[in-house]
């Protein structure tokens, strides 16, 4: 299936009523048709995806148990490692034009810089992706509008031990320079913070959980979709957790139920 959290973001925002586009590279192979198919199909805007014919395209697989937990995963990240966008006019505009652009931490850290430095101040959205790769974005932090943790990447940013405290955690990032903070807690739910304000919400109960895969992803992109139409806090992240709730009903990385009236009905 298709995947990859910047492309999950960049559907389940799609689905969402946000016009999106996606920059990005993939493989001159059938993995590669299949992810520009399916984001076509979801309403993105592929025209600056690139495709590479040194590379495959980049695969991540994922083994959950019966309770939808992950559980051990590897990844083919290859694409992105030495990846640097090719830049144009047309994209250049773009990118600065944006209302929120988002980058997630597969990218290179020169990478992720040049981008930050491309775009309106505070109007980039990042995601950690793991406890390695959070660090690619220590450089950014003072730049971005909010940068999705978990609490293993939270730590491996600030450096605290994991008995840290959310609080400890939040304020140790809010130093760093970050405006916002979305922590994600597992089955405890999540925590929007940011200088002035913290917000918690507790997780959704779901019948049956099938994949905890993109359920991260699908969080940004309802807090994120609810910004972008002007919502408060408390709603942004209510988005965000309903938004989570039918990742983690799929099989797949993106649900199709996903949609603006799910969010408001």
């Amino acid at each position: 299936m298709a995947g990859g959290v910047g492309r999950n973001i960049a559907e389940n925002l799609a689905r969402l009523g946000i016009q999106t586009s996606l920059v990005s590279s993939v493989g001159d192979d059938s993995f590669g048709l299949l992810t520009m198919a399916q984001a076509q199909s979801a309403g993105i805007d592929i025209s600056d995806v690139q495709v590479s014919r040194q590379f495959p395209t980049a695969s991540y697989t994922a083994v959950h148990n019966s309770d939808g937990e992950l559980l051990v995963a590897v990844s083919d990240m290859r694409m992105f490692d030495q990846w640097d966008i090719e830049w144009n006019a047309a994209l250049q505009d773009k990118i600065q034009q944006a209302d929120a652009v988002v980058v997630d931490a597969n990218l290179p850290e020169a990478l992720i810089k040049k981008i930050v430095r491309s775009c309106k101040p505070h109007f980039v959205f990042a995601d950690t992706v793991s406890r390695k790769k959070s660090k690619r974005l220590l450089p950014v932090v003072s730049s971005l509008a909010l940068i999705k943790v978990n609490r293993i990447e939270a730590c491996a940013l600030t450096g605290f031990e994991s008995s840290a405290s959310d609080n400890e955690l939040i304020q140790a990032l809010l130093k760093l320079g970050a405006k916002q903070i979305l922590l994600t807690k597992g089955i405890e739910g999540a925590t929007l913070a940011g200088a002035e304000f913290s917000i918690d919400v507790a997780a959704s109960k779901v019948s049956k959980v099938i994949s905890t895969n993109g359920a991260g992803d699908a969080l940004l992109s309802g807090v994120l979709a609810a910004q972008l139409y002007g919502c408060d806090q408390n709603e942004q992240l209510r988005w965000g957790m309903l938004a989570a709730t039918h990742s983690l009903g799929v099989d797949s990385a993106c649900a199709d139920s996903l949609n603006y009236e799910s969010m408001t009905t």
